[in-house]
């Protein structure tokens, strides 16, 4: 059964990174501080943690690539099959 506000169903990777992006966002309401008081630790966790995101995101692009070329297949769109699997594969160069 699909969840109201998300068209992919609940349990989609995509809940997982508009989570991510609220908790980032509430994050950042709450720590604004100068950019001087900012340590180069704290900059290297904060680049990994966004290399994290990046690498989770392109990942679920490649699932939801994978999904609508297995969707547009069924209904019979084989252009937009290609197209979907055009896309996952980018998804995937972008990983590497």
């Amino acid at each position: 059964m699909q969840d109201a506000g998300n068209p992919w169903g609940a349990g989609s990777c995509l809940d997982d990174l508009v989570e991510q992006a609220a908790q980032a966002r509430s994050n950042s309401k709450l720590t604004t501080l100068p950019a001087r008081s900012i340590s180069a630790t704290s900059v290297r966790e904060r680049t990994a943690l966004a290399k994290e995101r990046k690498v989770a995101a392109h990942a679920c692009a490649i699932d939801l690539h994978g999904q609508a070329a297995a969707l547009q297949e069924r209904i019979g769109h084989a252009d937009r099959v290609a197209h979907s699997r055009e896309h996952a594969a980018h998804a995937r160069e972008l990983l590497e």
